[in-house]
């Protein structure tokens, strides 16, 4: 990863993976020089000739553009021809391939430093993502919305983040907890999400019990 984000920076929502994990990035030109170098890895990168192992990196096009994949699981092939699970290192991502349609990765560009980071959003608990909040989050990212962090607080390799929107007095925060539909004082709740080093993925198990 690049350094840190700090509060007072502006950042941007790359994807939504719950009511409270979000994938952002810095607002730097740099990230865009970054896509711009990988694009152009890939148009001489080879395509894989085997199935990849997991774990391993690769080059997948997502959307129009090629990008850095991690290569988290392997299964039999889907009725669209899927049989990998990637992470978009650079996107914040998950998405399926057929295993034959990636390329390789040359080492040099294994090593450039990610721009996105996993961010959890503080003092909001796990809840049902209800359409609304579901909606609220995603426009922020198809609207490519200038966010302010107001809060950066790192605990071990978790970030917990306060976040506003500019012109706005209520923070992402707030307006989550509000929209939340809570679990009920004798619920719990558990969801899986996935977070992705440098060498390996895990699982992370996140528990809500009044």
């Amino acid at each position: 990863h690049i350094e840190c984000f700090k509060p007072g920076d502006k950042v941007r929502v790359m994807s939504v993976a719950s009511e409270r994990v979000l994938y952002v990035r810095p607002i730097d030109k740099k990230f865009q020089e970054l896509l711009k170098t990988i694009e152009e890895h890939a148009e001489k990168a080879a395509n894989l000739t085997d199935l990849p192992d997991i774990n391993n990196t690769a080059l997948a096009l997502y959307g129009k553009r090629w990008c850095r994949a991690q290569i988290l699981d392997t299964f039999e092939t889907d009725s669209k021809d899927n049989n990998v699970l990637c992470f978009l290192l650079d996107f914040g991502v998950y998405q399926k391939y057929p295993w034959n349609t990636l390329k390789r990765l040359g080492y040099k560009y294994r090593a450039i430093p990610r721009h996105t980071f996993k961010v959890i959003l503080a003092d909001v608990k796990i809840c049902n993502m209800t359409d609304e909040i579901e909606k609220y989050l995603t426009d922020m990212k198809k609207n490519n919305e200038n966010l302010i962090a107001l809060k950066v607080d790192l605990r071990g390799s978790d970030r917990y983040v306060e976040l506003k929107r500019e012109g706005e007095t209520q923070t992402i925060n707030e307006v989550i907890r509000q929209m939340s539909n809570m679990v009920s004082d004798t619920e719990s709740c558990e969801r899986i999400l996935f977070d992705v080093s440098s060498e390996r993925f895990y699982k992370l198990y996140e528990i809500y019990q009044p």
